[in-house]
């Protein structure tokens, strides 16, 4: 089931090799929701992308949305191209400031790194997710954590460590 592989990816992956150190906490207090999303169209994936903006607007004790794409998007740059357009909607929606989109891919891959680098690992999941986050509980994070500006090449170190057989097992 896709639910297990995205908790397992989070819970042993994101958090417990602390590539994000801010996931632990709403984790913890069942303040992340997961929405998975069985569309096929970019029309009707924003239109979920706007139901859920809403749903985090109207449910305050939701930290963040994780919402998973099973179908259509396994495309990396295609992928790239929904997140584009949900930035887009974003904004028109007025919600620029107030949520920001993240991305996870099974194909990530950064500008300017050789494709066969660890570090693409940072942003691969097991399936198409965009992540909505609350940019206050970001500034509020970022504040808190000593040396944020240091998490991604401590990330990307950890990444080269732990190797590509690491991440294949959950994605």
């Amino acid at each position: 089931m896709l639910e297990n592989k995205i908790w397992r990816w989070l819970d042993e992956v994101v958090i417990g090799e602390q590539l994000c150190p801010f996931a632990k906490k709403p984790r913890h207090q069942d303040k992340i929701f997961l929405y998975v999303s069985k569309a096929k169209s970019h029309e009707t994936t924003l239109e979920i992308v706007a139901e859920q903006l809403s749903y985090l607007t109207n449910n305050p004790d939701i930290d963040t949305t994780l919402l998973a794409l099973e179908h259509g998007y396994e495309d990396f740059f295609h992928y790239l191209d929904l997140v584009d357009a949900a930035q887009a909607l974003l904004e028109e929606l007025g919600f620029e400031g107030i949520f920001q989109l993240a991305s996870f891919h099974p194909k990530y891959v950064f500008d300017a790194e050789p494709t066969n680098s660890n570090s693409h690992f940072t942003n691969r999941s097991p399936c198409p997710i965009i992540h909505i986050l609350r940019e206050q509980d970001i500034t509020k994070a970022l504040a808190t954590t000593a040396s944020p500006e240091a998490i991604p090449e401590r990330n990307i170190a950890h990444t080269e460590k732990l190797g590509a057989d690491f991440f294949k097992k959950y994605l």
